[in-house]
């Protein structure tokens, strides 16, 4: 057999890693300024976890989980969302007495999920996203999607198209879902296998359908927002007040449901819109009941996830792509035996300054050690020969501007530094 990367799986080039690495940093950097911490939670967690916290009848644990028993028979299952178990990492270290006011949290991990491949959806996929403990008010709910507002606009996607809708709670659901539920009835057999069955293990989430045949139908359907209770209500409105505050422009979609069950009144789903349904960024909402819910106190809770494969191709298809920084400082290019051995100590020093550098270990001759030097991208080479040694010099090329002087071989380096690092 040939041996190959699993489906719905891939690898990373070193180009492909450092546009990565770039787009992390400026994840992490945006969940810096809003004062978030990074939480690490384990890759698999007991399934019970998933069961309870996502829901027995949503997607991912009805048909995506990877689940499997370990050697003390005990079923576990590879992380397919964030939300999960970070709320158990949060209830599990006592967070909540931790923190002053609020905890914000993120995280940037690989999920897992047995998908139908398709274009832009993988099995094992990267996602970043936060979740905020303690702040039942809807400037909390403001303030996450103007920090998303704000990066997207940063990387130059500013056509963003921001639905929002209000899910409700346990107190004005279920009147809803009694009305729902008689409407919905008579039309059952129209609707697909999966909303059939979402009947009657949750019909709020037959909104979040996306088959056509089911789409138009549910365009009757009666709707939760207009059901919403003396809490949901405010609380909704000043959603909005708040984003009309920021300019921030959005739709309110009463079929916006999200694909989980554990959310309650604020959901939000955020896209580029020149791409339309392909251009979907992120997605989160509230979910006030999960801590207690999952074992700790009734601490109210929001956030979102987001695809890092998704906004990287997003980036790319509409022409923003992070370019990779692989570009190189220095590259050695020696002559003779003793260069060889002296170059290690001079490259050791330069290292130690922050310089990227590197040399020829094949014994190509100088012609093709230049070749070598501009196929890696490197913007100075150091040219070391006996001459060089015995005058105790540098012969420095620069290969962007074709030109070259010596300097001094020093042992602090200091001009070789203040020239490589003077350009860049």
């Amino acid at each position: 057999m040939k041996l190959q990367r699993p489906i719905g799986t891939y690898d990373l080039t070193p180009d492909e890693t450092s546009v990565w690495i770039i787009l992390e940093n400026r994840i992490r950097n945006m969940f810096h300024r809003y004062n978030y911490g990074e939480i690490r939670t384990p890759m698999f967690e007991y399934t019970e976890l998933f069961q309870r916290g996502v829901g027995e009848a949503s997607d991912i644990v009805a048909k995506e989980m990877y689940t499997f028993k370990d050697r003390g028979d005990r079923s576990l299952t590879l992380r397919p969302e964030g939300t999960a178990g970070v709320v158990r990492a949060f209830i599990e270290n006592g967070l909540e007495k931790k923190t002053p006011g609020i905890s914000k949290l993120y995280y940037l991990a690989p999920m897992f999920r047995y998908e139908r491949k398709q274009r832009g959806r993988f099995r094992q996929h990267v996602q970043y996203g936060c979740e905020v403990f303690g702040a039942d008010g809807p400037n909390i709910d403001v303030e996450l999607l103007v920090m998303l507002n704000q990066f997207y606009q940063e990387l130059g996607l500013v056509e963003l198209d921001l639905k929002i809708n209000s899910v409700g709670c346990n107190d004005c659901r279920p009147g809803h879902r009694d009305e729902f539920v008689a409407w919905a009835r008579p039309y059952l057999p129209d609707f697909c296998e999966d909303c059939q069955r979402r009947f009657g293990a949750n019909p709020l989430r037959m909104f979040d359908c996306k088959v056509e045949q089911c789409q138009k139908i549910m365009q009757h359907a009666p709707k939760l927002i207009d059901y919403l209770c003396d809490s949901c209500l405010p609380h909704f409105e000043e959603l909005r007040a708040g984003l009309d505050r920021h300019g921030i422009e959005y739709e309110v979609d009463p079929k916006l449901v999200r694909g989980l069950d554990y959310y309650t009144k604020t959901a939000f789903e955020m896209s580029y819109a020149p791409l339309g349904s392909q251009g979907v960024l992120m997605g989160g909402g509230r979910y006030d009941g999960l801590t207690k819910y999952l074992g700790g106190s009734n601490a109210p809770g929001i956030g979102f996830g987001a695809g890092l494969e998704r906004l990287i191709m997003i980036l790319q298809e509409t022409g923003k792509a992070i370019e990779p920084d692989t570009g190189m400082d220095l590259f050695a290019v020696v002559m003779g035996d003793r260069a060889k051995i002296e170059i290690e100590g001079l490259l050791l020093k330069a290292r130690a300054l922050g310089l990227r550098c590197d040399r020829d270990f094949t014994g190509k001759s100088v012609k093709k050690q230049f070749l070598a030097a501009n196929k890696l991208g490197a913007r100075f080479a150091a040219v070391i020969g006996d001459d060089e040694i015995e005058k105790k010099i540098i012969l420095l090329k620069n290969l962007v501007e074709s030109t070259q002087e010596e300097i001094p071989w020093t042992d602090d380096l200091s001009e070789l530094r203040d020239k490589i690092i003077g350009s860049a």
